[in-house]
């Protein structure tokens, strides 16, 4: 019978597994079944600030006095919160209404309880901290990117709202020739590499990191230029791989090419020409046997590499590597797969006891 029964929770973990677990996660969950991570024999547990437990923090902002959110998520989740009467210890800094949602009142320290309507005597705490929000800058774009049709770009840094009057306000930046900033939090890119801006005030001071960006000159090699432009040689593996060449064969590499019609190259080079050649305007050569890697360079200082199989033992070599890679991810699947089934078949297992 024991048997039946544990052939019976594979099957059904299998099941569980194919139809992606939703309708699992939606069935009714009764708490007196805990979860591993509620599975604690003390009938209260206490939810320090600590290195393993940090504290639930409501932050208040000048635009949101009230700030909610969720003490125990991690513990209690959200379908099964409603399975709990919930309680807090100061209602003038927290207040938390039967769904377990906490409302910040007031600056302070409250701890929110969560009792088990079907056992009274399992009672979780937590530690609920509400604090004024530090303060903070912040940018409409992190990352700012030149290109030909905007050599400069912009963006504007801001002191976020806060609780405190700020009476004035420093802007720097650590290095002008990336990035410069002016007296209004104004940034301007002129070329690429990271600065760090900094503002001064009379409540403190924040920095912030900007990158500067450049897809001036940016080149790459695409299966799609090849479709598009519809190449007449060849295979592309996959973006930046040629395969079906044969020694002999000559190939514009200029067709898999993908670039603005505003960069310039200057220059084409082999890794390996006693394999394949190229020639300054992107013609390469196939003459002998292996892989060459074919390297384009523009103007601007950017490149792209395109990696050439010539001769069958070079198809054989790549087709092998990229079986050996799917049998990998085949392994890993099986393997993810054994580990949820008996997780599942020991979950089951647990409540059959409990029962």
């Amino acid at each position: 019978m024991r048997k039946v029964k544990i052939v019976a929770l594979v099957l059904s973990a299998a099941l569980a597994l194919q139809f992606s677990i939703p309708a699992f996660a939606a069935a009714p969950v009764d708490d007196t079944i805990p979860s591993t991570s509620e599975n604690i024999a003390a009938e209260q547990v206490d939810i320090e600030s600590d290195e393993n437990s940090s504290e639930y923090v409501l932050k208040r902002h000048a635009n949101n006095l009230h700030p909610t959110g969720y003490p125990g998520l991690d513990m209690i989740s959200s379908y099964r919160r409603d399975n709990y009467v919930w309680s807090s210890s100061n209602t003038t800094v927290v207040t938390v209404n039967s769904h377990g949602t906490a409302n910040a009142q007031g600056l302070g320290t409250a701890v929110v309880s969560a009792t088990s309507k079907s056992n009274p005597n399992r009672v979780l705490n937590f530690r609920c901290v509400v604090k004024d929000a530090e303060l903070e800058i912040s940018s409409s774009s992190s990352s700012l990117c030149i290109t030909y049709d905007n050599e400069n770009p912009t963006t504007q840094m801001k002191i976020s709202d806060s609780f405190r009057a700020i009476t004035y306000a420093d802007w720097t930046s650590s290095n002008p020739e990336v990035a410069s900033i002016d007296s209004n939090g104004n940034v301007t890119a002129y070329k690429e590499g990271t600065t760090i801006i900094r503002v001064s005030t009379n409540e403190g001071s924040r920095s912030y990191t900007m990158n500067v960006s450049s897809n001036k000159g940016a080149v790459y090699f695409s299966a799609d230029r090849a479709k598009e432009y519809g190449s007449t040689y060849r295979t592309m593996l996959e973006s930046g791989k040629l395969g079906d060449i044969k020694i002999g064969d000559v190939i514009n590499l200029n067709d898999y090419l993908k670039r603005d019609e505003r960069v310039q190259i200057q220059g084409w080079s082999s890794s390996n020409p006693e394999v394949a050649t190229v020639t300054e305007s992107g013609w390469v050569t196939a003459v002998g046997e292996g892989e060459a890697t074919i390297t384009v360079t523009s103007t601007e200082g950017k490149s792209a590499e395109c990696r050439l199989l010539i001769g069958q033992a070079a198809q054989e070599q790549y087709r092998e590597a990229v079986k050996t890679g799917e049998m990998i991810q085949g392994v890993l699947f099986v393997t993810a797969l054994g580990i949820v089934i008996i997780v599942l078949i020991a979950s089951a297992a647990s409540g059959g006891a409990s029962a």
